[in-house]
């Protein structure tokens, strides 16, 4: 048996939350840029980095098909991040 798809004001309420988090994590990412956090340097970059994966995963779920973001979830599955250059020591 199929499962039917979710009701409208739960969709509406999905991407609610979607956007919401993505707001969070810009919000974190600006907080960083503005050294208004202890975060300092690879770690500070490392975080920005992460935080802009998530968004990506958070735009994907947006965009993909609304009757199943778990599958659009993990159609975006954790690949090998690029190496990232060494920042010059200071």
């Amino acid at each position: 048996m199929a499962n039917k798809p979710p009701e409208e004001p739960e969709l509406m309420e999905r991407y609610r939350l979607l956007v919401l988090e993505t707001s969070e994590r810009v919000n974190s990412i600006r907080l960083v840029l503005e050294a208004k956090t202890s975060l300092h340097g690879v770690l500070a970059r490392e975080f920005c980095f992460l935080q802009l994966r998530m968004i990506c995963e958070c735009v994907a779920m947006l965009t993909g098909e609304p009757s199943n973001p778990v599958r659009v979830y993990k159609a975006s599955a954790p690949r090998q991040p690029p190496k990232l250059p060494e920042t010059p020591a200071t």
